[in-house]
């Protein structure tokens, strides 16, 4: 399995291999998924579990469908905690969510 963030092909069997295409959904999901997560971090920080797990729900579809699989496989961890009201899973997960996030952002930057 490639150590890519973002596995591209994930995403080209939704809408196809046309660059230009594929380029603008990247481009949309950037911004999008820098906003949701940051509101899953605000929602954990004010320990608000049923947002963490509505804004971990939206962005593990998203993340996933775009082939940002390990960003998808911990928001569905942060999801989980969220429903089950675990805000210390919720805040040990936390930080590597975030270094993904930021694995992902970077590498959509290029």
């Amino acid at each position: 399995m490639s150590n890519l963030p973002v596995n591209v092909d994930v995403l080209k069997t939704y809408v196809g291999d046309n660059p230009e295409i594929i380029a603008q959904f990247l481009s949309n999901f950037r911004v999008w998924a820098n906003e949701s997560a940051q509101k899953v971090v605000s929602a954990q920080a004010a320990r608000d579990c049923a947002e963490i797990a509505a804004q971990a729900h939206q962005l593990k579809s998203s993340a996933r469908s775009m082939g940002a699989l390990k960003l998808g496989a911990l928001c569905e961890q942060l999801e989980q905690a969220g429903k089950s009201a675990d805000m210390t899973a919720a805040a040990e997960i936390i930080p590597t969510f975030q270094a993904e996030v930021a694995r992902v952002l970077d590498y959509l930057a290029r």
